[in-house]
């Protein structure tokens, strides 16, 4: 597992891919990789 800083928390949400993608689309989320991560699986996903 990944070990934090003391005062550093993660919190785990979970969000539907078509929610995901349209916060990519609305730029809401600006990490490029983290961007690309999420269009994948959304047109993984939508194929099946």
């Amino acid at each position: 597992g990944q070990e934090l800083d003391q005062g550093e928390f993660v919190e785990v949400e979970k969000i539907p891919i078509s929610r995901l993608a349209e916060m990519v689309m609305d730029n809401e989320i600006f990490d490029a990789k983290t961007q690309i991560a999420i269009l994948k699986a959304y047109n993984y996903v939508s194929k099946r």
